[in-house]
């Protein structure tokens, strides 16, 4: 008769939910990010015919805040010569805030710029 009050009490108590704590940085797409973007800064690069030409794509890694900075870059790939010039034009892009359940988190994804800039002797 124990066993069974016992077993009753058990099986009447509904287990525990574990809710799992909301993250504060989500990794998105490019796709997604380019839909939030409200600024886009172009590289600036010569436009004059002299010096070296270098054309390529640059991908960034970025980690955008809560209130759309990119407060942070990680060159991925690309011409070294063309990597400062992107990273400078990305850290001026402007999101519209990421929210998750209607929370502002942070958000890390890639950026992809082509990019056609001429260098000086000098500088190539």
């Amino acid at each position: 008769m124990l066993l069974f009050f016992l077993a009753s009490i058990l099986l009447s108590t509904a287990p525990a939910q574990v809710v799992a704590p909301m993250p504060t940085r989500v990794q998105v797409s490019s796709n997604v990010a380019n839909t939030f973007l409200i600024h886009k800064q172009e590289p600036g690069c010569q436009k004059d015919s002299s010096g070296v030409k270098v054309t390529g794509t640059v991908v960034i890694e970025i980690t955008i805040d809560t209130s759309g900075k990119a407060i942070h870059t990680h060159t991925l790939s690309g011409p070294k010569l063309l990597r400062p010039v992107a990273v400078t034009a990305v850290r001026k892009y402007r999101y519209k805030p990421y929210l998750l359940n209607g929370t502002p988190v942070e958000v890390v994804t890639p950026v992809s710029i082509q990019m056609h800039c001429r260098f000086h002797s000098g500088q190539a």
